[in-house]
């Protein structure tokens, strides 16, 4: 249509996790939980948890060397398959402490986190800031062993990878920094006249980096569209893509958080837009509080594999309820206010995932959520969360 107005990257994302709740036959979402859960809700602590963001105790040389430091935290945000092995090995680190201590470590070593160091980025640089055992010890027979690739050699590998990737993208755009490309975009937004955003920082990053673009296609099953058709119960085949950007929309929650108040280029005036965290934990907690509920397949599959699941239809469908229940609860927390002439819900969809995941507790091996024992899915292999 004529001057209809493009539905931003933040909007596709909301858009479509929600087509695929609606056509993935193993997992729903109760509605009637999500009314009584966003009615019991404090709508003021939960804005409170989303404006926090993460703050890390690190003096940094410049405004570029921080906002480089954060692309390269949220680029390596992963390895939440491997929390067990992580947790079982030498260092006895879960996943995202794994991640966090590995970019402490590289960012209190290194002169500078550009891109020349980054395309340099070793195994070697892996093991020594992040401490994952990629090898272990193999004994052929009395007093000879060989070293040879361990379970968490691909996590390794993967995270060597992101960084030299990133730094040979950010190489052949021209830009010597994570930081400066970053910089470049949102003084590019402002000379333009146009307004600063979350979207644009999102979308660009996506398009620019593989490391932060996040989405999927789901093959799902449905009515074909014809009355005949569905009479006959005839089923066709699609493909459906969702988008998660998972990495890149924690990145820009986190620059609005740290540098919002004192610099217009990173108040994005579109944070509301900002989706619910899609990571392993998510889904989990809102499975916990009856918000979405599985199948009996999928919770038999779950249970049966201990939380194992594959790459694929199920794990993405997963990812994708998480956001689209969460959009429910501030929908009903909406109307609820409007109902009560109070205006809006009071709270976003990011804020309430930030407030729903700062309740995680860490106990041993183990995650809490409100005192009970918190059952995430697994996927090995995945460097999205």
């Amino acid at each position: 249509m004529p001057g209809a107005k493009k539905p931003s990257v933040l909007d596709v994302v909301h858009r479509t996790c929600k087509q695929v709740v609606e056509l993935h036959p193993g997992i729903s979402i109760n509605q009637q939980a999500v009314q009584q859960y966003a009615a019991q809700l404090d709508a003021a602590a939960v804005k409170a948890a989303g404006a926090k963001g993460n703050l890390f105790p690190i003096k940094f040389d410049s405004l570029e060397a921080e906002v480089t430091f954060l692309c390269l935290y949220h680029l390596l945000s992963c390895g939440s398959g491997n929390e067990q092995l992580l947790q079982a090995s030498s260092a006895r680190r879960g996943a995202a402490e794994t991640i966090q201590y590995g970019c402490f470590g590289l960012a209190l070593s290194a002169k500078r986190l550009d891109a020349p160091w980054m395309v340099a980025f070793s195994p070697y640089h892996v093991h020594s800031a992040f401490g994952i055992d990629s090898k272990v010890e193999e004994e052929l027979q009395p007093g000879i062993t060989i070293s040879k690739p361990g379970p968490l050699a691909p996590l390794a590998a993967a995270i060597q990878s992101a960084v030299v990737q990133a730094g040979k993208e950010l190489q052949g755009l021209g830009f010597k920094s994570f930081g400066a490309f970053v910089l470049e975009h949102l003084d590019g937004q402002k000379k333009a006249g146009l307004p600063a955003t979350a979207a644009s920082l999102v979308e660009e990053l996506a398009d620019s980096f593989p490391g932060f673009q996040d989405e999927a296609l789901l093959t799902v099953t449905e009515l074909a569209g014809s009355p005949e058709a569905e009479q006959q119960q005839q089923q066709q085949q699609q493909a459906l893509r969702v988008v998660y950007l998972r990495k890149a929309q924690a990145l820009a929650a986190d620059l609005r958080a740290r540098f919002g108040a004192q610099d217009e280029r990173f108040n994005f005036t579109d944070t509301a837009d900002l989706a619910a965290d899609s990571g392993a934990l998510l889904p989990a907690i809102l499975h916990q509080l009856g918000l979405i509920t599985y199948s009996e397949q999928l919770a038999t599959l779950l249970e049966q594999q201990q939380q194992q699941l594959p790459q694929g239809q199920d794990e993405r469908a997963l990812r994708a309820a998480a956001v689209a229940a969460v959009d429910a609860v501030v929908a009903a927390a909406a109307a609820a206010a409007a109902a009560g002439g109070s205006g809006d819900a009071g709270f976003t969809a990011w804020d309430l995932s930030c407030w729903l995941l700062s309740q995680v507790q860490e106990e041993g091996r183990q995650q809490l959520w409100n005192g009970q024992l918190l059952l995430p899915h697994r996927t090995v292999g995945t460097v999205a969360y």
